[in-house]
């Protein structure tokens, strides 16, 4: 080894420290490639949760903007039930249209949206149901006090004819 030129003995120690260099790097790399991975999954599992979050936060917005139109109705309350029943699908479609999601996760999605879509038709049926039952209260509200009036009169009348089943039957029909 003391026989060889200063050269030789500085190229092999480049040497040695170029190999030592790669395998430090093939190392590194292999790690990074098996982290970059992980955190392809991770980003995935991220979005999918993600998305997931804001559909759950609209299906409890959409709830509670269901109870605050049945405790007082409204159209502000209206319209937030079907903005929130539309984003509700709108992130359900999203989270199906994602690539890396499996197939059985895409098909609990499409339940969550298809549970959603009936039930802002559901909420439909039953507005327009409250609004007919509210029509039918304010006809019942003016025809009412008539209605009792007019049986108070036949009650007097049959009571002045002696005809205690005609008084009886108007009685009745006055609870």
């Amino acid at each position: 080894l003391n026989n060889l030129p200063f050269a030789v003995k500085l190229g092999s120690i480049v040497l040695i420290l170029l190999s030592c260099l790669g395998a430090i790097a093939y190392l590194s790399f292999d790690t990074t490639s098996k982290s970059l991975a992980i955190s392809a999954t991770y980003n995935s599992i991220a979005k999918q949760s993600k998305i997931l979050t804001e559909q759950l936060e609209d299906i409890l917005e959409a709830r509670i903007a269901v109870m605050v139109w049945t405790a007082e109705p409204s159209e502000r309350a209206i319209e937030a039930v079907d903005d929130n029943i539309a984003d509700v699908v709108q992130s359900g479609e999203r989270f199906i249209s994602l690539p890396d999601v499996p197939e059985e996760k895409k098909e609990l999605g499409r339940r969550i949206v298809d549970a959603t879509t009936r039930y802002g038709a559901q909420f439909d049926e039953v507005r327009k149901l409250q609004a007919k039952r509210n029509e039918l209260v304010e006809t019942l509200d003016t025809i009412g006090p008539r209605f009792a009036e007019n049986l108070d009169k036949i009650m007097v009348s049959a009571y002045e004819d002696a005809d205690v089943e005609a008084a009886f039957r108007a009685g009745d029909a006055s609870r």
